[in-house]
């Protein structure tokens, strides 16, 4: 068979799949009791928006369709099989809502993509939509650094010690920073700590306990930023307390690699 009809048979396979998925229109239906006066306007103006960026079915194939046939075009025909529902349904129910972000929808594709080829349906686990649908862009670009082979990736948590009559601890006052966020180059690095618990608590990442790279240089561009050496100052001048940093590490959990296999490195072909 020809590619080019291969690539007819893709695109029409992925557009039945796509019909298969219900996508119900009307998403923003107004309230059931209509907001009046000034504060209603400003309401129904906030949420106008929304309904152009809930993608339906035609939008949903004008983008997939395409974006799928490129992924698959040099997989043999006889590999291209049919997705599990537990994974193409809500892949697709999930691209209505974050189509618009392109950072997510190509995981998306590539998800689905993955789920296609028969060499690697089996790591495109249904769970993966589900950790899909609650990351933001900018922790969609964090992964992207995270696959790349090699790179190490330090973090600095701050504590103040305090020793007083009453007795010694420590409280943490800064938390896991980070050089990911600009490396990345997220909308708001400000943010990195929150995105790597969040990858955290979904389990796609973890911070080993009492654990860091034996080479503390590795660390110094942490140490020296303003934001440390500022708040280092602040609680050494306070009688009793002394800061105490912690030296760690970001790394991709063995579920997180798997993750990230099937839904931010591309088809291999």
């Amino acid at each position: 068979m020809s590619e080019s009809n291969k690539a007819k048979d893709t695109a029409e396979a992925v557009k039945a799949l796509v019909e298969a998925v219900p996508v119900y229109q009307d998403i923003v239906q107004p309230a059931a009791k209509e907001i009046g006066g000034v504060a209603g306007d400003v309401v129904r103006m906030a949420l106008a928006p929304i309904k152009m960026l809930v993608w339906g079915f035609d939008k949903i194939c004008e983008w997939l369709t395409p974006e799928l046939e490129e992924r698959l075009k040099k997989v043999p025909q006889a590999r291209i099989i049919t997705p599990k529902t537990t994974v193409a349904g809500p892949a697709l129910e999930a691209l209505r809502f974050a189509g618009n972000e392109s950072s997510l929808r190509e995981m998306y594709a590539n998800l689905l993509a993955k789920a296609m080829d028969s060499e690697t349906a089996s790591i495109a686990h249904p769970a993966f939509v589900e950790i899909l649908r609650q990351l933001v862009p900018d922790e969609a670009k964090l992964l992207q650094v995270l696959t790349k082979p090699g790179k190490l990736f330090p973090l600095l948590s701050v504590a103040s010690e305090i020793d007083s009559p009453k007795g010694r601890g420590s409280i943490t006052l800064f938390r896991h920073l980070s050089t990911l966020g600009l490396e990345a180059g997220c909308h708001e690095p400000r943010l990195t700590t929150q995105y790597i618990e969040n990858l955290c608590r979904l389990g796609v990442c973890e911070i080993p306990a009492l654990t860091g790279y034996t080479d503390k240089d590795i660390y110094k561009e942490l140490e020296n930023r303003p934001e440390i050496q500022n708040l280092r100052n602040k609680i050494d001048s306070n009688q009793g307390q002394k800061s105490v940093i912690f030296y760690e590490m970001l790394q991709l959990t063995a579920f997180g690699r798997l993750f990230c296999d099937a839904c931010v490195t591309p088809l291999s072909q």
